[in-house]
């Protein structure tokens, strides 16, 4: 299996993320890593499946998951957080992000769209960000996509 099209589709959905994180003026609440794709010098590795290469992803320190989770269903996620992140999500169909382990926390209190294979994917399944959310968030977030 050539993995150059996989991998280059992560690249190409963190650059669309990032594009809309900047258009809309949203670098301090949002972040998405940069990738980049590195070809392995000696061609194949050897093995079952062999790599020609690999995607190399900016270390980004997020929040283990029951954190990040404990965050989405507090007053950490405020309406303009929960508006940042339906902007970008709308704008780049991220149809993946819309779960908090493919969104979560970082260490320097910014969402980080980690998962950035599925872009341009519409339409959205947003009601799915809904069950991570508190009561008030929750209200808030259903009327960014019920219009």
């Amino acid at each position: 299996m050539d993995e150059y099209p996989l991998l280059l589709r992560r690249i190409l959905g963190a650059h669309s993320i990032r594009a809309s994180i900047e258009q809309h003026g949203y670098q301090h609440l949002l972040i998405v890593p940069q990738k980049r794709l590195y070809r392995l010098p000696s061609g194949p590795a050897p093995g079952l499946y062999p790599k020609k290469f690999i995607l190399v992803v900016e270390e980004i320190h997020v929040i283990p998951d029951e954190g990040t989770y404990s965050l989405w269903k507090s007053d950490f996620i405020t309406k303009e957080r929960l508006h940042a992140v339906y902007k970008v999500i709308n704008a780049c169909g991220l149809i993946d992000s819309v779960y908090p382990d493919n969104i979560p926390i970082t260490f320097e209190n910014l969402i980080a769209f980690i998962d950035t294979e599925h872009f341009h994917s519409w339409p959205v399944p947003y009601h799915k960000l809904s069950h991570f959310l508190a009561k008030k968030q929750r209200v808030y977030w259903t009327s960014l996509y019920i219009k």
